[in-house]
């Protein structure tokens, strides 16, 4: 771009020329605080109400607006003797609004990311020099005055004139995260440690600010923008602005803490750090405000408070370093006029960085100034003999009673100075330099002559920029050719219909149904070989007595010499399989005797998780799993005794219903295996699928997403999928109940002539043991089974359990009827909506989320595509900076004219 000439308006000193003026000859590389705004984010304008606090806006830079942007501007006449309450504001915007909003929207549309500074006003000085007085002089609003929050982080405050006259004065208060706090670089502060150990705090600090890390623990990080609250009360700000700073020291924590208006708002001053690079903006519209803006940093220290945070003084002076090094930066230097001038650690710094000549000196506490003792330093400054300054310098008189309207602290500024020697008196020369009006008007016409001279040199910074950005493009690899969105939906409807195919069952080439069917039947078999159990316990032994004695009702412990105390005796173990009332012999096994004080549940049989099990195998195979609860006759005669209810031969149906949801709780482990199972199995079948149709797309991130996405959407449906099956199981073991009258008394039926004919049968064992004990050998060569076959009923007696037996047969009796209905809701449920989920939904989800048929699809697309991401990536990335530049160039030309039409100023 041909470098253009700019009209340039000489404006006149009403006391003296600079003797040095601002160097824009060469670039300096952006300010590491300065406050850049994304190139992707913009303010989200809404209309509320005072204390509306809101999440964030986020947009395209592209609708960027000059409410975010950082420039000053003034006016080039002077203002006259009347005092309006907007009167000074008006000075520095009248006539060169175009100009102000040149630079607001460059530095809107993120040109400061590309290292080409922007005109600005920063004002420094140490800390109690009346720099926060200054500020709200200049822009009209109370700031907070606490000390250790308003000093600890920057305050960028925009002021704008709005488009109608009638519109109200308006505040947004703005967060800028620029730097993220690294806390392996320092600690935060009012940490446990750093209250107990000084030294390492200190020595941490000290050790995070150094040259390479000027900040310490903050680094650089892609910039976030976040609205914090907004007001149209002036007297809201001061409070707002404090819990926006309050947040900003709390890195570690959301700022919607801090957010008066926030549900979860702390009330809490408390700080995380004591320091933080970041910047809290002030948005502040309304009729006859000028296009302002300006930087107020933290003051300048020397010395801290306490030793612990001593680290801050090397923390500060870099940051104001950063921001006052910049070529296109005016600096506002306050100094206080009852400190001598040469101790000041911000002039240091300004004379350091070699800023003198693009500095204005302001004066503060004029009434405080001891005539006799230090008055003759104080002309000497104002002729320029002394601490010299490119722009010399002012005074102001600030009233500290902060309750004082603006407009009346300005009549009352101009009164002091006309009415109070030597303001009056001998300095009465220096008079258009009294006031914060004619400050007001100095700045305006320093940062108009700024913003002319710098034109130049942005725009042919910009174009060297975009010759760069396109010279990077061009060496980058070129992108996969093509329609590429129509090739990645070809693949993605081929895997949506294979995957409707393995759900819809039938085909052998699709095998999901088929497999997931042998799980469903595993799952199903094991509930089923889950039935309760029943501990047989010992008889009396009969020693004493004769073949014909009956039984006693009550059984009493006896020692037996030839088995176990105790035996495992199931309810039903027939197989599954098996037609019902068949009676199957079981096995003696052998169980251990419980030991006294250990809860029924301790006797639960040990279980086997289903990852033990083979998936995906034809048959169930021969291994038995078992959940099973098992119950003891004394325990069950125990629950039966708790529960009588004073009537013999009668069992309590709370009773039942207890030993029924002990019987059903042992379903839990076998169902979350169950669906984990028929998880992992959607899983195998869909990226088996998903490798299948993306296989020349493995190695890039397209291969990656799509997996991403797969395993999120099954992690999303299964998550409803166990909600589903956890009201299941709640209501099984919740409220035992059935309609089915029929199928619960012939399984209760069943399950009682099973466990009599086993109880017979164990105890005709126990009276032959018992008469045949002093015999070496029985005497009759008849097997066992033809001599149990003789003992009479009349022999054994009564059974003492058979109110027992008569209960656990109803409770087996349900558990016939509840698993069998449990394991069919639970399939049905899978393939209602887990599969069918599946079936109908994963196709859409991909098409959504790969962007395949949204209007940039291409772009998209070859990026997920690209042989080596990195590349696509930095692409992208140079593609939205050229456009940037772009638009920014031609902004510029367009001010081009402009300036060169001249501007009414």
């Amino acid at each position: 771009m041909a470098r253009k000439h700019f009209k340039r308006e000489v404006i006149s000193d009403p006391i003296q020329q600079p003797s040095a003026t601002a160097s824009v000859s060469q670039a300096s590389p952006l300010s590491s605080g300065d406050t850049v705004m994304g190139n992707d984010r913009i303010m989200n304008e809404n209309n509320g109400t005072a204390f509306n606090g809101s999440d964030g806006a986020h947009a395209s830079g592209d609708n960027a607006v000059s409410q975010n942007s950082a420039a000053t501007v003034g006016s080039s006449s002077p203002p006259p003797v009347s005092f309006g309450a907007s009167q000074g504001l008006e000075a520095l915007g009248r006539g060169v609004k175009e100009l102000v909003q040149a630079i607001q929207d460059l530095r809107q549309l993120g040109v400061e990311d590309f290292v080409i500074p922007l005109p600005k006003i920063v004002v420094v000085g140490d800390q109690s020099t009346g720099k926060s007085s200054l500020i709200e002089g200049i822009s009209e609003i109370k700031v907070p005055r606490k000390h250790g929050v308003c000093t600890r982080c920057p305050l960028e405050i925009n002021l704008t004139e709005s488009s109608k006259k009638d519109d109200p004065w308006h505040c947004q208060i703005s967060l800028h995260r620029k730097y993220m706090y690294d806390g392996s670089q320092g600690k935060l502060a009012g940490s446990r440690s750093a209250i107990q150990n000084t030294s390492t705090t200190t020595k941490s600090w000290n050790e995070g600010a150094t040259r390479k890390r000027p900040l310490g623990p903050w680094v650089v990080q892609e910039g976030e923008y976040f609205i914090f609250a907004k007001t149209y009360d002036k007297d809201d700000v001061a409070s707002l602005l404090e819990w926006a700073q309050v947040a900003t020291l709390n890195p570690q924590s959301s700022h919607k803490d801090y957010i008066p208006t926030s549900p979860t708002f702390k009330a809490d001053r408390n700080c995380q750090v004591k320091f933080s690079p970041n910047v809290v903006q002030l948005e502040i519209s309304g009729p006859n405000l000028p296009n302002l803006s300006f930087y107020d940093l933290p003051g300048v220290i020397n010395v801290s408070d306490v030793p612990e945070e001593s680290y801050l003084v090397d923390l500060v002076k870099n940051l104001v370093r950063q921001y006052i090094k910049a070529d296109n930066c005016i600096n506002l230097l306050a100094l206080p006029m009852t400190d001598d001038p040469a101790n000041s650690s911000a002039s240091r710094l300004i004379r350091d960085e070699g800023a003198e000549a693009r500095t204005i000196g302001v004066l503060t506490k004029p009434d405080r100034v001891q005539e006799a003792e230090s008055l003759e330093q104080w002309i000497q400054i104002l002729a320029g003999q002394r601490f010299g300054l490119g722009h010399g310098y002012h005074i102001v008189k600030n009233n500290p009673d902060v309750t004082v309207d603006h407009a009346v602290a300005r009549a009352q500024e101009q009164e002091f100075f006309a009415n109070n020697p030597p303001w009056s008196t001998i300095l009465r020369k220096y008079e258009p330099r009294f006031g914060t009006l004619q400050l007001q008007t100095f700045l305006s016409q320093r940062l108009t002559a700024q913003i002319r001279d710098s034109l130049p040199q942005i725009a042919q910074q910009v174009q060297a920029k975009l010759e760069q950005l396109n010279t990077r493009l061009d060496t980058l690899p070129e992108r996969p050719a093509g329609n590429l969105p129509l090739k990645i939906m070809e693949q993605l409807l081929a895997f949506e219909s294979n995957v409707q195919r393995h759900f819809d069952g039938g085909n052998p080439d699709f095998t999901l149904l088929k497999n997931w069917h042998n799980l469903a039947e595993r799952f199903r078999k094991i509930l089923a070989d889950s039935r309760p159990m029943l501990l047989q316990p010992p008889l009396p032994v009969r020693t004493n007595q004769s073949a014909h004695s009956p039984v006693r009702e009550t059984p009493t412990p006896a020692q037996k010499t030839h088995r176990s105390s105790r035996e495992c005796i199931e309810i039903d173990s027939a197989s599954d399989n098996e037609v019902p009332r068949k009676r199957v012999s079981i096995p003696d096994r052998v169980v251990k005797k419980r030991v006294n004080g250990d809860s029924p549940q301790d006797t639960i049989a040990k279980r086997m998780r289903m990852s033990d099990i083979p998936l995906y195998t034809a048959s169930v195979g021969p291994e038995k799993t078992s959940y099973s609860k098992r119950f003891s006759l004394t325990e069950i005669r125990d629950t039966l005794q708790d529960a009588h209810i004073g009537l013999p031969n009668q069992i309590d149906p709370k009773t039942t219903q207890s030993m029924i949801k002990l019987s059903v709780k042992v379903w839990e482990q076998p169902t979350e295996n169950f669906l984990e199972s028929t998880l992992a199995l959607c899983q195998q079948t869909i990226f088996n699928e998903l490798h299948k149709a993306f296989s020349e797309w493995k190695s890039t991130l397209f291969h990656q997403r799509t997996e991403e996405i797969c395993g999120s959407f099954l992690e999303h449906i299964m998550v409803d999928q166990h909600q589903i099956v956890a009201r299941m199981l709640k209501w099984e073991m919740q409220k035992p109940m059935t309609r089915n009258v029929e199928a619960i008394t012939v399984a209760s039926e069943d399950a009682l002539a099973m466990l009599q004919a086993r109880r017979r049968e164990y105890r005709a064992s126990e009276y032959l043991h018992d008469q045949e004990s002093g015999i070496d050998k029985p005497s009759s060569r008849q097997s066992k089974t033809d001599r149990l076959a003789k003992v009479t009923d009349a022999q054994l007696g009564t059974d003492p359990y058979k109110q027992e037996i008569l209960a656990i047969s109803n409770v087996k009796g349900y558990y016939e009827c509840a698993f069998s209905r449990f394991v069919d809701n639970v399939c049905q449920s899978i393939a209602c909506e887990l599969f069918s989920n599946c079936r109908d939904q994963l196709g859409s989800v991909l098409k959504h989320e790969l962007r395949v048929t949204e209007a940039d699809a291409h772009e998209h697309c070859a990026h997920l595509l690209a042989v080596d991401p990195k590349d696509e990536q930095e692409r992208r990335q140079l593609t939205k900076e050229l456009e940037k530049l772009r638009k920014a160039q031609s902004w510029l030309e367009d001010l081009t004219s402009t300036a060169e039409g001249g501007l009414n100023v």
